[in-house]
């Protein structure tokens, strides 16, 4: 079956494009037999079947030009653009061509000579079309005196009245001619018939070479320069104006009709800024990389992860909701809330509130309750199940100095997961938990008596500290409720389906979660991190005294004695160290040796009552007896803080220091059924070590043991 014939006539070019070849300009001469006699430079005209050329088009490897692209370099600069590109008033003339030329084809396909039809053609589309053009010209004039006003920022009174611009004539038959003849040649497409503007112009430069010297130099000095203040485009005109001025050039002083000003206006000195660069490299400039990446580039919406804990968002969020004490019913403050979002299924799979500003405690046992499983058993008033549990691969944090601390890196190599900071100050790169915060507050506590609002304005006469009435085990527990038959359960918008089906859909394909192997590595693998060497007494942190008798066999090894060893601790209850033995890989459980100072304190109360032994001791050796005695006087002071009610501020540090905030969301750890087991002793440590600090509650005491060393005896006060 042959090929369709193509419509073609000498003169037309054919511009083929081969695979692996440079392209081809070959032209049409004339149609011969059952193809076309084409030609290729001054080469040899060879025959091109109608097949051929259809098997060139089927391979996209031919494009049909009507006439020369490159013979004319106005015509080809027409040809090589869209239409719709070009300026306004250059389509409007084309327009107004081509309604001549239609009508020079009209009358010659109704049998006119093409010079009668030309003759015809330009009196008559004139008399049709001059009202409508006339209106066009005006109100194209007018919108142009408008945008100069705006950028000239002139009152709406100053506006001149739009010229009439160029008159409207009627065209001689010979131009319409040529109008028609180009037209027709490059297969009636109307881009050939727009005005050649190109060439308009003074292209000379109307002032001295040193003035455009000046006029660079103070757009990068005063311009161009990266400062937060971002002096605007003004202010450099100004001091180049100043130094105009300083060169005896004066543009106040009167010139002769048409005279030119002697050095640049600020339009001009605007349009001389824009040919140096472009706008993402002047943003790039005066704001840097960042800022100018995330402002003009085009990003892609990623496609839905097939994979829960692929991807994990970590993040704290302030609560706008002052909560009241439990005991005193005093107004404490806001409480922190950390969470952990799984991007695939949008569970939360771990979160944490207390007092406790946003720190790598906070994150760790934010980081506990999201690695291990649930135990919501014994919890009333739960309908659903909280089946999050797992190691993350990927930990989209921002840049807060919990998320860049030397703790959290190690917990990173120690769980193998990794870590991806966020750039600074762009919050929508973790927009799935920040949306959910948002959710949070206007779904459980935006509405309670306490609530806080974003502005002074929008407060009004509201008192929240007075109107307070919600406490944090009232709020703790609101929020497991609507987490978990609330918000798991919902339909989530975006993924058309339950969070909670789609985790457990997720989890059935991928065959799994990585859990965590033991419950002892939660401590032991994301615990806070100190780098602390073995003294002769032991290891000290914050003022406390640990001691184990396997502490000897690390420093008898070499360079045991000037080596820092890796200890890890629950930075709520430092009752309890583990070192990190690197020979053997094994963490060794160390006992504080002063557990009436340790018990359930944690890593911040530690250091309050080391700076308030050393306030009270003057500069001499502080013992243990010394930070007893401080933590006694700090819990007197909190509690008559929290009894005055006189400062909110103060009352929230002083919940930080008392409260339980230790406390996990729900309960993680195991549960120990009847009398709660001991500690192990320092000299006979358990394999396994207890972990009291995953208990909601606190273990009791240690039995009185005798101390390996002797006590230095507490020092009188003159």
């Amino acid at each position: 079956m042959s090929a369709v014939q193509i419509e073609l006539h000498p003169g037309a070019h054919l511009h083929v494009q081969r695979e692996g070849s440079r392209p081809e300009l070959w032209k049409v001469l004339k149609r011969k037999r059952k193809g076309w006699l084409v030609q290729l430079g001054d080469q040899d005209a060879v025959t091109w079947s109608d097949d051929h050329i259809h098997d060139l088009r089927l391979d996209h490897a031919v494009e049909l030009h009507a006439a020369d692209p490159e013979a004319d370099e106005h015509i080809a600069y027409c040809l090589s653009k869209a239409f719709e590109a070009f300026p306004e008033d250059h389509k409007a003339i084309a327009l107004r061509r081509v309604e001549y030329v239609r009508e020079v084809d009209d009358w010659h396909g109704a049998g006119e000579t093409l010079e009668e039809s030309y003759a015809w053609a330009a009196p008559h589309v004139f008399e049709a079309f001059e009202r409508e053009w006339r209106e066009e010209d005006i109100a194209y004039a007018a919108a142009l005196a408008e945008r100069r006003r705006q950028r000239q920022r002139k009152a709406a009174t100053e506006l001149k009245r739009p010229k009439k611009g160029q008159p409207l004539v009627v065209p001689k038959p010979r131009t319409v001619e040529l109008w028609y003849r180009t037209w027709i040649t490059h297969d009636r497409d109307i881009r050939v018939l727009l005005p050649n503007f190109r060439g308009r112009g003074d292209r000379k430069q109307r002032y001295a070479h040193w003035i455009y010297v000046e006029m660079r130099a103070h757009i990068e000095k005063y311009y161009l320069v990266k400062d937060r203040r971002r002096p605007p485009l003004t202010y450099a005109y100004g001091k180049f104006e100043e130094h105009c001025k300083g060169k005896g050039l004066d543009a106040d002083k009167p010139r002769k009709k048409g005279g030119q000003r002697p050095y640049p206006t600020y339009p001009a000195f605007r349009t001389f800024k824009n040919s140096l660069l472009d706008a993402r490299e002047e943003m790039k400039v005066r704001e840097g990389g960042r800022p100018a990446y995330l402002a003009f580039n085009v990003f892609r919406k990623t496609d839905a992860l097939a994979k829960v804990m692929a991807e994990v968002e970590f993040d704290h969020s302030l609560v706008d909701l002052i909560v009241v004490d439990e005991e005193t019913g005093r107004a404490i403050g806001r409480p922190w809330f950390t969470a952990a979002l799984d991007r695939a299924s949008r569970m939360l799979i771990g979160c944490h509130l207390s007092f406790e500003l946003p720190s790598y405690a906070s994150l760790q046992r934010c980081m506990g309750h999201a690695f291990w499983p649930k135990d919501l058993r014994g919890i009333e008033g739960l309908s659903n199940p909280w089946p999050c549990e797992g190691i993350p691969g990927l930990v989209f944090v921002d840049n807060g100095k919990e998320f860049r601390s030397k703790s959290l890196r190690r917990s990173e190599k120690a769980m193998n997961f990794r870590l991806r900071p966020l750039p600074v100050m762009a919050p929508w790169l973790k927009g799935k938990l920040e949306r959910l915060f948002g959710r949070f507050n206007a779904q459980v506590y935006g509405h309670r008596e306490g609530k806080t609002f974003h502005s002074a304005v929008a407060r009004g006469d509201y008192n929240a500290i007075k109107r307070a009435e919600t406490t944090l085990t009232q709020l703790r527990r609101d929020l497991l409720g609507y987490i978990v038959d609330d918000y798991h359960v919902a339909k989530h918008r975006t993924l058309e389906a339950r969070p909670l089906d789609v985790w457990n859909d997720l989890v059935a394909r991928q065959g799994g979660v990585r859990a965590v192997p033991s419950h002892s590595q939660v401590i032991e693998l994301i615990g806070q991190v100190r780098d602390r060497p073995i003294g002769n007494t032991g290891i000290s942190l914050e003022g406390l005294n640990y001691h184990s008798g396997r502490l000897t066999a690390l420093r008898e090894r070499r360079g045991g004695l000037q080596k820092l060893y890796q200890v890890r601790f629950d930075p709520f209850d430092l009752w309890r160290i583990w070192v990190l033995d690197e020979d053997t890989g094994e963490h060794i459980p160390v006992d504080c040796t002063n557990q009436a100072i340790a018990r359930g304190v944690s890593i911040f109360a530690a250091g309050l009552h080391l700076q308030g032994a050393r306030r009270a001791g003057s500069g001499r050796f502080v013992t243990e007896q010394d930070i007893l005695l401080a933590k006694q006087r700090a819990e007197e002071e909190s509690d008559r803080i929290l009894g005055n009610g006189k400062s909110l501020t103060t009352a929230a540090q002083v919940a930080r220091y008392r409260r339980a905030n230790g406390e996990y969301f729900t309960p993680v750890g195991p549960r120990t059924r009847g009398r709660r087991s001991r500690p192990a002793s320092p000299s006979r440590p358990s394999p396994v070590p207890s972990r009291p600090c995953l208990r909601l509650g606190r273990p009791p005491p240690p039995r009185p043991r005798p101390h390996p060393y002797p006590r230095p005896a507490p020092s009188t006060r003159a």
